[in-house]
């Protein structure tokens, strides 16, 4: 009945899902350590294997809206493949093989396009194909460990071990699993921020968390704002510590490499179209806006409220269970823990010699006794979730908040996985659900699921 197998489901009233919900209570109490991580393993590569297979049936038993595909790979290529590579896989995929020939491309960064040319081990001749089938294992591949780092991470922060398993296997069944199957930089990112995030929680290697996030800006543009985890991590750890001036830039300096990959891709660009002299040059070359900027609000429309039109209503709609979800889980922690927001999840204060830049908070032993969604390390990651919500709400194309929230922030399958047990929380799995194999159907045929 479940393919959680550890678990006696005699008494479960199970529903033919991939994940049989109705048992996972069950699960918390039976699965131990070792059999956690068999389990998180299962649920991913299934969830995994699931997705692939409903996007392949989706594209042999109906027609795509959109068949200019088919100029992109070649005739010779299965047609499974083209259940992977479309929307932004067409570009990424361009990119890979053609590079950075014409200014639109530069609204994806080049990290991603590096890991699909690892196809040309696989041919001589790198086409849009080999491409977008190196882009189908990378993903197939590094998700369970995804998964995995995901696990570790969740347990570090919520400090709850059954939480961090509902967590975990909420991620690998989430509403945006289609953009992780296919050719799309979620998977890629996902793993950057979560290696870091271990090495940063678990270890304290603030070095190699710096590394690591560098490297996710390199994919997304988006992972400029996980160097504040860098920087309140340092001053929690030492907040009773004197913090020489070296120490300080040193965390400035770290904290920074998150920004070269935007900075070069700025610099490239200048070179790459602004360096010689010719006509009509384009305009970002001797403006203040960044190409990456003018080339979405060029081509795509974006920009402050610029979605707030009656012809996106659809897509408010289609974004709506993730803000709200999101809205919902920031505001709850707020109001449980208005103290420590008030502090920036200082509890302990942040001290400089013998001068406090925020006082400890009051009320210390009663703060202690939260675990789980509530607990004090949940603070910066509630900040940065209530940053990237509004921000995609009023700047970006709303209906991506669903692939950019649940693959750069796990505050949300924390706050849905504290809902256990309630009505609430089977409705939302329910409707993530349906978007779970919506999307894999839908997304592969060309139609509005982005």
């Amino acid at each position: 009945c479940c393919l959680l197998l550890f678990v006696d489901t005699t008494h479960c009233q199970c529903v033919v899902v991939p994940v049989c919900f109705s048992c996972i209570a069950g699960v918390m109490d039976v699965v131990g350590e070792r059999k956690s991580i068999a389990v998180v393993l299962l649920v991913a590569i299934a969830s995994k294997i699931i997705g692939i297979l409903l996007a392949i049936t989706s594209v042999y038993l109906f027609r795509s809206y959109d068949t200019s595909l088919s100029i992109h790979l070649s005739e010779a290529c299965p047609q499974a493949i083209s259940a992977f590579c479309t929307w932004d896989a067409v570009y990424f995929s361009s990119i890979a093989t053609g590079g950075y020939n014409n200014e639109q491309n530069f609204a994806f960064f080049p990290g991603y396009p590096k890991v699909l040319e690892l196809g040309s081990l696989l041919s001589t001749n790198l086409d849009g194909c080999n491409a977008c089938w190196t882009g189908v294992v990378v993903n197939f591949v590094l998700f369970p460990i995804v998964a995995l780092l995901f696990h570790v991470v969740s347990k570090e922060v919520l400090r709850d071990r059954n939480m961090a398993l509902l967590s975990t296997i909420l991620f690998c069944m989430n509403p945006a699993m289609p953009f992780f199957n296919a050719v799309y930089s979620e998977t890629s990112f996902s793993f950057l921020i979560y290696l870091g995030l271990f090495l940063l929680l678990k270890y304290h290697y603030h070095a190699l968390f710096s590394l690591f996030i560098g490297l996710s800006t390199f994919i997304r543009s988006n992972g400029m704002v996980l160097a504040g985890f860098g920087a309140h991590h340092f001053l929690r750890l030492h907040s009773f510590q004197y913090q020489s001036g070296i120490q300080t830039l040193v965390m400035i300096v770290q904290c920074s490499f998150a920004l070269l990959p935007y900075i070069g891709m700025q610099w490239y660009a200048k070179g790459l179209f602004c360096a010689h002299e010719i006509e009509n040059k384009p305009p970002w070359c001797e403006g203040r806006m960044s190409i990456y900027a003018y080339i979405q609000q060029h081509y795509w429309n974006v920009g402050f409220l610029k979605q707030y039109t009656v012809s996106q209503i659809p897509n408010f709609l289609l974004a709506s269970p993730t803000i709200i979800i999101s809205l919902w889980g920031v505001f709850s922690y707020m109001r449980q823990r208005w103290g420590l927001i008030t502090h920036l999840g200082f509890d302990a204060g942040v001290c400089v010699g013998n001068w406090f830049l925020l006082h400890p908070l009051q009320n210390q032993s009663k703060n202690k006794g939260h675990s789980g969604f509530y607990h004090a390390n949940v603070c910066v990651f509630a900040f940065y979730h209530a940053f990237l919500t509004v921000f995609t709400l009023l700047n970006a194309h709303v209906q991506i908040s669903t692939r950019l929230l649940c693959s750069a922030s796990p505050l949300m399958f924390w706050f849905v996985a504290s809902l256990n047990g309630t009505k609430a929380f089977r409705v939302l799995v329910r409707v993530w659900l349906v978007y779970f194999v919506a999307g894999q159907i839908l997304h592969p045929l060309f139609l509005p699921w982005t």
